[in-house]
Order: C-alpha cells, then structure tokens, then sequence
C-alpha cells in the first residue's frame, strides 16, 4: 500500500507552531524557537559550504544518528520461515488436489498439513463436519494449526523490528503486520468456502466427501451425492464473503505497491543490486521506510504471486483433475525459472534454499501429473509412490534445514553490511548522516504544521546543506549519494508545493500577526494545556524544591532510592563471594558454582527492575547514556555469569577476559594447522606468532588461577589442561629448529660468497678449493637430512615433492656445491693434462697442429683468470698479480716459440723447393 509521503517524514515529539510562542521539539529534546531573518527565498542565494554555520544552525541542532550494526543471521532467518511457510502450503493445496490420485498411505501420513489449508466455514457447526482420522471433526484442532504460520512469521517480524527500531508508528506497523500476514495465510480457506457459497454443486463439494483408509487394500474415494449444500443463508456467509473481499483487496493493494516498488528497483537506470543496498542502507539508519515496506512482506517478487496464481488456479479448475495438474505443473517450472533468472535473493544461502524447494514441489506436481493422467507404470505404483513422495519430500526439508544450519554456523553477512561498514569508515559520513536527519525533521515540520506558517527559510538552509553534501560524496562516488539526491528531490518537491502560500519569509507576516495577534492571546490564554489548579500545584512543588535547596537536603526518597540499596548490598555480597581468594576445592564444588549463579539472577533481576521504573517513571527506556551510570551493575552481573562459566569448565573465576575461550580455541586450531603441515622458509613468521600468542594466553591463565585462589597453579591442573602445554612445547620446539636451519642456511651461503666459490679460476692443484666445496656440501646435505628426520619424527610419513618446494634454495644450493666440486675437479685434470701434454711437446717436439691446440688451451685459461681477476679487483692485472700464473705464461711463450720455429722450417722447405738455395731466405732478410 502506498503510504503518505508527509508521513515518512514525521517528527516524534510536540512540533508547536513557533508564531504561537511554541517550541520545536527535536527527537533528544528541545530548544528555544527559532528566530527567522530576512531571508530572500530561492536557491540563487550565496550557497554556504558544508560545515559553515547557517543562521538555522542555531535551532536544527544536529541530532547524533547512532549507525547499527545488523545481524545478518536474523535477516536469512526471516526469509528461510518464510520460504518453509509458503512451501508447506503450496504443498498442502497439492495433497487437496491429489485426494483421489496419490496413495492413501502418504495422505494418512500428511492429513494434518492438509486439514490446516483445507479450512471450510461454511460448515461450522458440529454435525456438518466430516470426521478425518485425528481430528474428530474439532474446528479448534483446524485452526491451532493454521495460526502457526502468522505466529511464526509475526513472531520474526518482531525480532527484527526490535533490531532496527525506525522511531515511526511502531504500533500502527504491528497491527498491519498482524492484519497482513493472517490474511494472507488464511487467503487459500477463505478462498475455498467463498466458492463453495457460489459452486455448490454435490460432486464437487470439497469437503462433503467421505473415504476409508484401510491398510489392507483402498477402495478409493467415495462422493457423497446426497450431501446438501450449507447455502448461502446462514449467517456465517457473510461473514466469510467479507473476510474474503477484505483478504483479496488487501492482496491487491499490496501487490500494488509491491510492482511500484519492483518498477523503482530493478527497472532502474541504476543497477538492482545498488538500488537495494540503498534501499537497505536507509532502513538500518532510519532514514527510510521503502524497503520495510516494499520487501519485508515478499522476499522474491514471486512469492506472493505464484502462490496467489496457484489458489486460482485450483479454485477454478477443480473439476477438471487432469488440467489442474497440469496448470500446477507449470506453475511450479515457471515460478522455479522466474526465481532464479529473474528474481534471485540477496544472499547464496537463500537461493539454495529456493532452489531445493522448488526441486521437491516440482517433483510433486509430477507425480500428480501421472497420477490425474492415469499414467500406468512402475513408477507410479502406489507403494513407490509413497517412498518417493516421502523420500524426496524428506530429504528436500533435511537439505534445507542443513543449508539454514550451516548458514547460522558461518553467520553468512547480508550484502548490505559490508557497504554499511565501508560507509562507516568514511570520513565526512557522519557528516552527511546528520545532514539528511535534520533535513528529515525540517520535512517534517512542513509536512504537519500549518501551510501559511511553513518555515520555507530552515528548508532553502537545508536544501544548499544537503545539495553541497551530494556533490561532495558523488566526487568521492560513495552510494550515499543516491540518498541525498532523493532527500534534495523529496525537499525540492515540497518547497515547490509551498513556497506559494507558506507567509515565511516575507512581509506579509508582520500584517497578518498584527490583525490576528489578540485572536492568539486569548487562545494561549483560554486554551492552555495546564488550568490555574495545575499550575498552583506546581508553584508548591517549586516552593519544595527550593527548600530542599535551601536546607541542603540531598535527595528525597523516590523509586530509585531501594534499588540503590539493593545494589550496595548485593556488591557488599559479591565482594565477599569472590574478592578474596578462595580455595580451589570450596571454588570448584557444587555450592559454590551454585552461590555465584543466583548471585548473577540477583543482579538481572535488580537491573530488569531498575529498566522497568526507568521506563515508567520517564516514560522512556534508559539510553546508552543512562546505562553508563549503572555500568557497576552491569559488569557485576557479567562477571557473575563468567565466573559460573569458567568454574563449570575448571577455569579461574576472576581475571579472564571474556573471550579467552574462543582466543585459545582460535590459538589451538591455528597452532594444530601449522604443527600438521611442512615447515618451510616462510614458516617462521607464523609459528613465532601463533607461539607469542599462546604463550600469552598460558600466562593469564596461570596469572587468572594465582589471582583466584591465592596459590600458583599446581602440577595436576597443568596436566588437566596437557593439550595447551603440549602445543607450546611443539611450536616451540619447531620454532627453534626453524630459526638454527635459518641460520645454518645463511652461514654456508655466506661461506659460499666469501670464497667466491661462484666464479672461482682454478689454477692449482693443491686441492683446497675441493675440499672446501665437499665440505660446504656435506653441510648442506646434513641440513637437508636433519629437517627430513624432523618431519618424519613429527607428521609420521617421508617427505613427498610438494613439501621440498618450501625448502628449494637448500637444494639449489646443495646441487650448485656438487656440481662446483666436480667443476674443480675436472680443471684441476685439464690443467695436469695440458701440462704435461706441453712438456712432452717441448722435451720431444710434436707437430705444429698439437702445438697450436695446447697454446690455444693456455690461452684460454689465462684469459679466465684475467676476466676473473677484473671482476674481483675492478682493475687489470700487473706483472706482480700475475706471479700465481707465472708457470702458464711461460709455458704458452715456449709453446708460442716452438710453433714459430716450426712455422719458419716449412716455409724454408717451401721457398728452397721453389728458387733453389738460400737466395731466396737472404731476400727475405732471414
């Protein structure tokens, strides 16, 4: 139903006119009335910068918008009884249709859900009822069940209504609530016996029918053709005719307003998803009721519109069995395709749920397709029919309350409260909350006050406030923008409709006061809320007050005063209970835990009393602020309640703090995980952090039981708790083993580093190089081993592929040292080879292509050792740095000469073979 848009704006609390001497009264309390300048109307005034004080700022006194935080599980709870709701009445309105199809064992077995729908007023006195097994023809047994769906339902609505508190007709949203959700459940009986009042034709009498159940054999359904219709002369008629057209006019208008709400969201020029986490955002910071409204009621836009068209259908085509199964058939796939496709949920968890529902009654109308068709097969036998119905029908509901389980074990988050948070976390967000608060309450004033006095002046103030706070956040792109541009359209929209009668601001107010102020004297006078009696009452209450003042009398006995008492005597009680230190056996025996408990119901019922005077006497319930004030209480009634906890788990009962329990938990589980896995180089981090953490909660522990009892902890409540101590001891057992292979690890690459090991020239066989890349090796080869022993020592199985990867660089390493070893080695070889290759070339002469090659191999090594040297020494290298090398010079210098000698015979064979003689060497200046 479409509400009043002044209404959404409504201010709780005395609004008075402020011409009449009144004040505006904000929601956390009044202040003087406002004093209106000469303000020129219009938006083409100088606009004033967010944070800039208007003259209005002096009355629209910010009001402190507190932010929920919502709890999400609620909401998915809300929609899975909704979904189970309307699944077992689509259900029920099936086993109706199917009296005459399905087998009579199944029905016997699901009679109840089905009597709860098939409700018939018409025939509400005794003898007209046709007894069913179990229920003895009793209305009250009809409708003891058929209030269980409103109860549920309703019963939800108020827990989310008391999480999210809007501050507007609380009452009024209750009773429609009520109103709505009974009729709507009661629409299907309604329903039936309107048709009946209309369609009252013997064979198709819905409930004139009598049938026998027999467990040995079924003779089926026998019509009662002599049965007499109720007519429509009873008084009852009436009453169920108006029930019916109220149920049906309440449906349509809600489907009204629902379809306005579905065009504004999903048919959008924003996208759906933005839409509703606007729609959402507004609801949890009471700045709107739109999707109180337009989505409490019908989680899915399909919800109520397949149900409804499910009612039609089986009111209408009753008669004809076989095209009712079949309408219902297609009901359920379309309404399936719809929900899913067009009309999902907000959340994984409800889309499951959704799912698996229309998987089952989708299964349902199959078989009562088969069934109304005459379908003849083994699947259609009434004895598997009745395992099938009943298994699927079993397993669609154990499965759906297992995702509803699961969904309240991991608390699955509404996708509103992440943007909710994000918001939180802006900076000017509190900023623009204000904003849109104050400019809610100045629609408000505009909206139930009189037209010609609107205070159009506080309106052009807030519309340039609200206008600068949207710039502002759609620069930033915050969604919250979405929300001040409605706020600036709504403000825009009323401004628009009053700024031509309203007398504010302008000239006309000072004539218009001076021709009716005496009319407003004498109404003051004569209609003021207080008479002369009241008012002398109240003189002498002030006249005691101001001798209280004057005696110096503190206080006076009032409510409050015994419950103060109380307070004092039960924290005298707990001081002697559990301020000292108590002995463990006297702590831990039943009497005590017992003492400790009523100590704690003591203390809830002083505070349950002192909330209920509150509210009585002030007409209000305590606020955050007032509750500080009892603080005491409250941590006494905490601490009372943990104590009585932690002594029932064998825990200390004073110095824990309150979520020890799931901090060690959390510890244990983590600590757990890293123990079973394979520690790697980057283990360290979290085992040191994951030890820390322990570590720090073992000493509260054993600092909470010396502070309980007076002693410290004894060797058999360590042995209680062995499974804590044994996880320290192992991760810090690993802890250690992980920081020596670390260190181990950077010392031998060190080494490695330092000797130059990478790129090192052999040029001598005295064999160190070789011995110190074995004796690295080995080393790396002994880490590798020890972290291999610790593994299968701890987990209990050899080290697979994947755990060598955490410890890559060890391998490398280990690889690099053998294969340097072995690189030593060989070059140690080539230059003992080549040596003696030379001298043999030398002593007993070789042929020039055996020369060259060994010269060239000298060459070879002494321009390694060159390059190795400039890489080492940024310089080349002198005559005295080339000492070590001396040998290899002088061997490529003889070499050098042998091969030239060689070279100078063949060409003195060549030119005496040519020329003859020795002419032509003296040519040649040899």
């Amino acid at each position: 139903m479409l509400k009043n848009p002044s209404a959404k704006y409504a201010v709780s609390g005395p609004v008075a006119n402020p011409l009449l001497g009144g004040d505006i009264a904000p929601v956390d309390g009044s202040v003087e009335g406002p004093t209106h300048g000469e303000i020129e109307g219009g938006l083409a005034r100088e606009e004033l910068e967010v944070g800039e004080k208007s003259p209005q700022d002096e009355v629209l006194i910010p009001v402190p918008v507190p932010v929920p935080v919502p709890r999400s599980v609620d909401l998915n709870l809300f929609e899975k009884v909704w979904m189970l709701l309307e699944f077992c009445q689509l259900h029920s309105l099936l086993l109706v249709a199917s009296f005459q199809f399905w087998p009579p064992r199944y029905l016997e077995v699901m009679k109840g859900l089905a009597a709860a729908v098939n409700l018939d007023f018409v025939l509400w006195r005794q003898e007209f009822f046709m007894e069913w097994r179990g229920f003895e023809g009793k209305y009250k047994d009809y409708a003891m069940m058929m209030c269980i769906a409103p109860a549920l339902v309703y019963g939800s609505f108020r827990v989310l209504e008391g999480r999210f508190r809007l501050g507007r007709r609380l009452l009024f949203m209750r009773l429609e609530a009520a109103v709505v959700m009974v009729l709507d459940f009661l629409l299907l009986p309604l329903l039936l016996a309107f048709s009946r009042l209309f369609q009252c034709v013997p064979v198709s009498n819905i409930k004139a029918v009598t049938w026998t159940i027999e467990y040995e054999s079924f003779d089926g359904m026998e019509v009662d053709r002599e049965a007499e219709c109720a007519g429509s002369d009873y008084w009852f008629a009436a009453f169920v005719v108006g029930l019916t057209c109220l149920g049906v006019a309440k449906f349509l208008l809600s489907f009204y307003y629902r379809s306005t709400v579905t065009a504004t969201t999903y048919k959008s020029q924003i996208d759906h998803s933005k839409m509703m986490v606007r729609f959402e955002l507004e609801w949890m910071l009471g700045l709107g009721e739109d999707w109180a409204w337009g989505g409490m009621w019908s989680i899915s836009s399909w919800e109520r519109r397949g149900r409804f068209l499910h009612i039609a259908a089986f009111v209408t085509l009753y008669d004809n069995r076989p095209l009712l199964g079949a309408c219902l058939w297609v009901l359920a796939l379309v309404g399936c395709v719809y929900t899913i496709a067009l009309r999902p949920f907000r959340t994984t968890s409800s889309n499951i749920c959704r799912g698996i529902l229309d998987m089952v009654h989708i299964f349902n109308c199959t078989m009562l397709v088969f069934n109304v068709q005459e379908m003849r097969s083994a699947i259609t036998l009434p004895s598997r029919q009745v395992v099938g119905l009943s298994v699927v029908n079993g397993f669609g509901i154990a499965a759906f309350l297992g995702v509803v389980i699961s969904m309240w074990a991991g608390g699955e988050a509404w996708p509103a409260v992440g943007t909710l948070e994000k918001l939180k976390g802006q900076e000017k967000f509190p900023k623009w909350l204000d904003v849109v608060t104050n400019a809610n309450r100045v629609m408000g004033m505009c909206g139930v006050g009189c037209v010609k006095v609107a205070p159009l002046d506080l309106m052009e103030a807030e519309m340039r406030r609200v206008r600068n706070c949207y710039l502002q956040a759609l620069k930033e792109k915050s969604i919250f923008s979405i929300t001040l541009n409605s706020t600036l359209e709504e403000m825009a929209r009323i401004h628009e409709r009053l700024r031509g009668e309203s007398l504010l601001p302008g000239r006309e107010l000072a004539d218009t006061l001076r021709e009716t102020g005496g009319l407003i004297v004498r109404r003051r006078y004569f209609q003021s809320l207080m008479s002369p009696q009241k008012r002398r009452i109240l003189l002498k209450l002030l006249a005691v007050k101001n001798f209280i003042g004057e005696r110096k009398i503190e206080k006076l006995w009032d409510w409050e005063t015994q419950l103060l008492e109380d307070g004092e005597v039960l924290t005298a009680e707990g001081a002697e209970l559990l301020g000292e230190a108590v002995e463990t056996e006297l702590a831990f025996s039943e009497e005590f835990m017992v003492l400790v408990e009523e100590l704690g119901r003591k203390w809830k019922r002083l505070i349950k009393n002192w909330e209920k005077m509150y509210t009585l006497f002030n007409c209000a319930p305590p606020d955050k602020e007032e509750k500080k004030g009892r603080v005491g209480w409250y941590m006494q009634y905490k601490g009372c309640g943990n104590a009585a906890k932690n002594l029932r788990k064998g825990w200390p009962f004073v110095g824990l703090e309150n979520d020890f329990g799931e901090k060690m938990e959390k510890t244990m589980e983590e600590g757990g995980v890293l123990v079973g896995q394979c520690w790697g180089s980057g283990s360290l981090v979290g085992l040191e952090k994951v030890e820390g953490d322990l570590k720090g909660l073992l000493k509260e522990f054993e600092s909470a039981w010396e502070e309980s009892f007076g002693k410290a902890m004894e060797l058999k409540v360590k042995r209680a708790h062995e499974a804590w101590y044994k996880m320290y001891r192992e991760l810090k057992k690993g802890r250690d083993s992980l920081r020596k292979w670390e260190k181990e690890s950077k010392r031998l690459n060190k080494k490695w580093e330092e000797e130059g090991l990478q790129n090192c020239c052999v040029y001598s066989s005295d064999g160190r190089l070789t011995e110190l890349c074995v004796e690295i090796g080995g080393d790396w080869k002994a880490l590798i081993k020890e972290w291999i022993d610790e593994y299968k020592g701890r987990i209990g199985k050899d080290v697979s592929s994947d755990d060598k990867r955490g410890w890559r660089g060890w391998y490398e390493s280990y690889g690099k040292s053998r294969a340097k070893t072995k690189e030593i080695e060989g070059g140690i070889k080539t230059l003992e080879k080549l040596q003696k290759k030379t001298d043999k070339l030398l002593r007993k002469g070789g042929s020039r292509a055996d020369i060259l090659k060994a010269k060239t191999a000298w060459k070879g090594h002494i321009k390694k050792w060159e390059n190795q040297f400039m890489i080492e020494h940024g310089a080349k290298a002198a005559g005295d740095d080339k000492e070590m090398i001396e040998e290899w010079y002088v061997m490529y210098q003889e070499l050098a000469k042998s091969l030239l000698a060689i070279e100078m015979d063949m060409l003195k064979e060549k030119l005496g073979g040519e020329g003859g003689g020795d002419d032509g060497l003296g040519d040649l200046g040899f």
